[in-house]
């Protein structure tokens, strides 16, 4: 697992054991349809981040800041590493906590918001309701989600802009249509 884009591109990322990473076939295509969704800059949230593959593509971009959380001290160690390893630890913040209590604590408006929780967890979803005013006009929210199970029609008062299946997993982009 690589980054595959920006100022880290080539960079090796490691994962934490029982962490199921976001493909680096599918991380490209994610990136490749945000291009032409947002642009790369404000404040980004990866949330169940696992390895933090996708924040971390996304400051390699140049996405401003980034917080990254999982509620797994070895997922929270994985990341600390990978963003050592990027040279992108200056612009990122990890939360070593549950999702849904992290949230909480976030108030600064969001650009992007990954969201690649443990398929079979159906309250995971909930989290991204608790973001408030966090989640704002401009905000995408990209979800990672079983290719077997239709998406939520709306997510944190976002409907599906766009949303691509690749085997097992399906990405689905949520946003405002202009």
């Amino acid at each position: 697992m690589r980054i595959s884009g920006g100022s880290a591109r080539g960079r090796p990322l490691v994962a934490a054991p029982g962490t199921r990473p976001t493909t680096d076939r599918v991380r490209q295509a994610i990136f490749n349809a945000l291009a032409a969704i947002v642009p790369f800059e404000g404040a980004g949230l990866d949330l169940y981040a696992g390895s933090g593959a996708l924040g971390i593509e996304a400051l390699s971009r140049g996405l401003d800041s980034c917080t990254f959380v999982d509620s797994r001290s070895a997922a929270c160690k994985a990341i600390k590493a990978n963003l050592q390893a990027a040279s992108l630890a200056d612009r990122a913040k990890v939360v070593c906590a549950d999702a849904s209590r992290a949230v909480g604590r976030i108030r600064s408006p969001l650009a992007i918001v990954f969201c690649d929780p443990p398929y079979a967890d159906d309250g995971a979803l909930a989290a991204i309701e608790g973001l408030g005013t966090a989640i704002g006009d401009d905000t995408v929210i990209v979800l990672e989600h079983s290719g077997r199970r239709e998406p939520p029609p709306e997510l944190a008062g976002l409907r599906p802009i766009r949303s691509k299946r690749y085997g097992d997993s399906a990405v689905t982009f949520y946003g405002r249509e202009a």
